[in-house]
């Protein structure tokens, strides 16, 4: 393990950067790995997971528990009821006070989280607040969507923004209706109007690493694993909640929750729903990777290549000693 001179070392260099970024698909110890650096390198974490900021989501979004972050500060985490609505442009916002806050304390800001875009929208300092709204084009839409259906809505926005419409998940109602009500607003696709949110891309001084493992079989099943010890701890409570709330809101999207819905109307078994989570979890696991390794500036670790839990927090330590900030 590295020494104590050596991490004074690696403090004193991190005071040049504004951000630490981890990030890579869920389950791989992101959090674990941030906690553990922000109490060696005197740091805070700001949480960049879409489910993580909802009060009452726990068990399915890993959310670590006190005993986990001991005295480490963890921001952004139940910060939103989950019966209320909450976007990326609020997120950005909330972000970046605290980054101003935790850097002028003389501390390291360390982002972490699997949502890729947010940790980009924070890293590359977008301004979303120039991208224009309509309420009531939004509730137009959102009626046609309830009236004739996702599919007619997806068609619609493909005649306007085709790599919107292909990429965006399906029941994702928010997403393809805010994309549609962009480009009426604007005769722009949503990259587009992405790419001229972006103020000024080396705002922020950041260094990014990614946990991955090279053996894919491990990572599913870390991630069956996972789910498992979801369901054990009361994944299913937490889940019948939500249910029984007859929320509408972005909560009731995450994976580990949703799933659940036609096991609560006696549609389908226990079993098939915990298969179901499992896959759609994979699958989330496969377009993390692909969004994440179209960023060259990640610094990227195998799990699998290291030992045991003390080599990867060794070999974290020496490449950010090794890492050139001029």
């Amino acid at each position: 393990m590295i020494e104590i001179l050596e991490i004074k070392k690696i403090k004193y260099k991190l005071k040049k950067i504004d951000i630490l970024a981890i990030v890579g698909p869920t389950a791989t110890g992101k959090t674990r790995l941030a906690i553990e650096l922000a109490k060696k390198l005197d740091g805070e974490i700001i949480n960049a997971d879409s489910m993580q900021v909802y009060k009452e989501l726990n068990i399915g979004t890993a959310k670590p528990s006190k005993s986990e972050l001991g005295n480490v500060a963890y921001h952004l985490i139940d910060i939103i009821n989950k019966d209320q609505d909450f976007n990326l442009s609020e997120y950005v916002n909330l972000a970046k006070e605290k980054i101003l806050d935790i850097k002028s304390r003389n501390k390291l800001a360390i982002l972490t989280g699997g949502t890729g875009l947010y940790v980009d929208s924070v890293v590359n300092n977008i301004n979303l607040d120039i991208i224009p709204q309509d309420l009531d084009l939004r509730k137009k839409l959102s009626k046609e969507y309830d009236e004739f259906g996702e599919e007619y809505i997806r068609q619609k926005l493909y005649k306007l923004d085709k790599n919107s419409a292909l990429k965006i998940q399906k029941n994702n109602k928010k997403r393809l209706i805010r994309a549609l009500e962009i480009n009426y607003l604007t005769s722009k696709t949503l990259d587009q109007v992405f790419l001229e949110t972006k103020k000024n891309q080396d705002f922020y001084k950041s260094i990014w690493i990614g946990l991955n493992y090279k053996d894919r079989k491990l990572l599913y099943n870390k991630i069956d694993n996972r789910v498992d010890d979801m369901i054990n701890s009361g994944l299913i409570n937490e889940a019948r909640l939500l249910f029984n709330n007859n929320l509408k809101t972005t909560s009731i999207q995450a994976i580990g929750y949703k799933e659940f819905y036609e096991y609560f109307q006696k549609k389908e078994s226990l079993e098939y729903v915990i298969q179901k989570i499992k896959h759609n979890t994979r699958k989330y696991a496969k377009r993390q990777i692909s969004w994440f390794g179209k960023n060259n500036k990640i610094n990227w670790i195998n799990i699998d290549e290291c030992e045991n839990f003390e080599e990867l927090i060794s070999f974290c330590l020496k490449l950010l000693e090794k890492i050139n900030l001029s």
